[in-house]
């Protein structure tokens, strides 16, 4: 008898809530399975050999490491060998390689393999970018074809021709904004927007780079040369200038140091290559610094670095096997903003071409 007015009671408590209720006051709380794209990923070029293709090292939240997971999540296949670089759309990542497949689409969060461009009329791809998902562009590091080649997404193939007005495209990372792509082109500024190049600045020295940092803020630097010390001129989203800072006489700038920045902070880091020193300019206080020289740290030849959005370190990937010393592996060194080596990962991949860091 007890048990049975217990049933009921149950039921009816079940019943006033349920009438209590609308479908909209029932708040159903989706439980998310960490993914790949939660963690950061390492790209490397080559295999454990040295002569191999490409693959992807993991570092979930808790910073620990896993080796080749593009592999593990294609059943033992992997990238192009001479793999450089993986741009970020979407819920994609764009793996870029001078070998082909040239470009390989993979699922950010999954690393499934979804497309692959294996026709393309240049050789050398290195950095991809693209605006649309659909369309992009390529650069190469073949010296007769330096420029934009378009990428088409949808017909899987890249054009023999370079994009007029693009053909003194500096080697570097291809800046996009607002729908545009940014490119230096040694002493100009060039705009690439529906297919066609515009110049928008021409200065006495050689562009080194185009970065974004917090609040949508665009710098471009400029070399030092031999009358000029080296600058860094800030941008408005309409690409009108807003401010000039000339840096200190010790800072070269060199267009193959190779800006890079958060986007999220006011710090912008490039390598100093005559020193192997890593330098960064503060935004907000305008003034450059000697951020670490990372050699004192054991490290031998950083062949990738970029900015933690999330707390600001710098990822720095050392690769000494580029000249023949050791094995094919890359030790990971991360500085805090407080310049001090937080962490260094030992063997985190094969000769690290990129970071990619929680979408």
């Amino acid at each position: 008898m007890k048990t049975a007015f217990l049933k009921h009671l149950i039921w009816a408590v079940i019943a006033v809530a349920t009438v209590g209720c609308s479908k909209n006051d029932i708040i159903e709380e989706e439980i998310k399975l960490p993914t790949y794209a939660d963690g950061i990923l390492l790209l490397s070029s080559t295999d454990a050999n040295g002569t191999g293709g490409g693959n992807i090292s993991f570092l979930d939240a808790n910073e620990n490491l896993t080796l080749d997971v593009f592999s593990k999540e294609n059943d033992g296949a992997k990238l192009s060998s001479s793999t450089m670089w993986a741009f970020p759309y979407g819920n994609q990542l764009y793996v870029s390689a001078t070998s082909n497949p040239f470009i390989q689409v993979i699922n950010h969060e999954t690393l499934k393999s979804t497309s692959t461009i294996t026709t393309s009329g240049i050789t050398g791809v290195t950095y991809f970018a693209t605006v649309d998902g659909k369309t992009g562009y390529v650069n190469s590091s073949t010296r007769r074809k330096l420029g934009f080649y378009a990428v088409d997404l949808t017909a899987k193939s890249i054009s023999a021709t370079a994009l007029t007005g693009t053909a003194d495209a500096t080697l570097l990372p291809i800046t996009t904004v607002n729908g545009k792509y940014l490119t230096p082109a040694l002493k100009t500024l060039v705009k690439v927007e529906n297919g066609t190049a515009q110049i928008l600045f021409t200065y006495a020295e050689n562009v080194a780079g185009v970065v974004k940092t917090a609040n949508q803020q665009i710098w471009v630097g400029v070399a030092k040369g031999s009358s000029a010390n080296a600058k860094l001129i800030r941008l408005d989203e309409n690409f009108a200038v807003q401010e000039t800072i000339e840096l200190g006489s010790s800072f070269l700038l060199p267009p193959n140091g190779i800006l890079t920045a958060s986007g999220t902070d006011e710090f912008i880091y490039w390598q100093e290559t005559s020193t192997g020193d890593f330098c960064r300019f503060n935004t907000t206080t305008k003034t450059a610094e000697k951020f670490v020289s990372p050699s004192a740290d054991g490290l031998v030849f950083a062949t990738a670095w970029k900015v933690n959005p999330k707390n600001g370190e710098l990822f720095l990937a050392d690769s000494p096997s580029i000249f023949g010393l050791g094995d094919s592996f890359s030790d990971l060194y991360i500085y805090g903003k407080d310049k001090k080596l937080r962490k260094k990962i030992a063997k985190a991949g094969y000769q690290i071409v990129d970071v990619i860091f929680p979408k």
